[in-house]
């Protein structure tokens, strides 16, 4: 106990915490009083999962990683005001089947600092499933903002966010607003994707504003190709199709590429 400062302090301290181990040191600030605990600790094999109440988004989405790195910061009270920073090493394993629940198991690297219904992600290089993910920003439960660079061998790893998502795909800009429905702002490219079960996209690139909530997309000079053949188009349209107002620019266009989207047999 450090006197005047009223500062006791701890050092050498060992562990077991939400499946894992901390060690590290801690110190009560302002003994006796309004206390302050400060942490400086290194963790290992921490499960993610049982931290879900704490996430700042509906714990459905619950991430079933290992994880191990390090946190320093404070806290006052049960937790009502804290933040805390460090880095974390994510390291998935088997999700168990929970009705209700989105399984994350992601894998990689981020740093952050986490506040009352905020994370902060700096450098964050993690992989989920099929796809890959490079983000930096804040993640809140309806304000999010997140520059974010992404590819993925298989789109249906993002089902929780557009049911229909599939084929391979790039994305590079911003995901902003809620992050239970975000909007998606940026550069992307598509490939092989199943438009609702009728038809293949074989090749999409272009600029691209996506409300997850809405299922409005507008379209900025993107390029589809089909074959031999390639259209720009420029607008808005929803998922589904309809509404749409689309400005469509023909390059080049050969009627053998169109027979995947009518039901007739055209030539020419």
């Amino acid at each position: 106990y450090y006197f005047p400062e009223k500062r006791a302090a701890f050092h050498n301290l060992r562990t077991n915490i939400f499946g894992g181990s901390a060690t590290g040191s801690a110190a009560i600030e302002n003994v006796p009083g309004e206390s302050r605990i400060v942490l400086d600790l290194g963790y290992s094999g921490v499960d993610a999962a049982a931290l879900a109440n704490s996430y700042p988004w509906d714990p459905k989405y619950r991430i079933y990683s290992n994880v191990t790195g390090t946190l320093n910061g404070w806290f006052e009270g049960k937790m009502e005001r804290y933040l805390f920073a460090g880095n974390a090493n994510f390291k998935p394993y088997t999700p168990p089947s929970v009705a209700g629940v989105v399984p994350l198991p992601i894998e990689g690297t981020t740093g952050y600092q986490i506040t009352p219904g905020q994370v902060r992600v700096s450098n964050g290089d993690l992989r989920f499933g099929s796809t890959h993910v490079e983000a930096d920003g804040v993640i809140t439960e309806k304000n999010t903002d997140l520059k974010v660079v992404m590819d993925s061998t298989d789109l249906r790893d993002a089902y929780f966010i557009y049911d229909d998502a599939n084929g391979t795909g790039t994305f590079d800009g911003t995901l902003t607003g809620p992050i239970k429905t975000p909007v998606l702002t940026g550069d992307f490219a598509l490939k092989n994707h199943s438009y609702q079960k009728k038809w293949t996209i074989e090749d999409a690139a272009g600029h691209v504003r996506l409300d997850t909530m809405t299922e409005i997309a507008d379209l900025e000079r993107v390029h589809l190709r089909q074959g031999r053949s390639e259209i720009v188009v420029s607008g808005t349209t929803a998922l589904n199709g309809s509404p749409a107002d689309l400005d469509i620019q023909a390059d080049r266009v050969f009627a053998e590429d169109l027979r995947a989207f009518v039901d007739r047999k055209i030539g020419g």
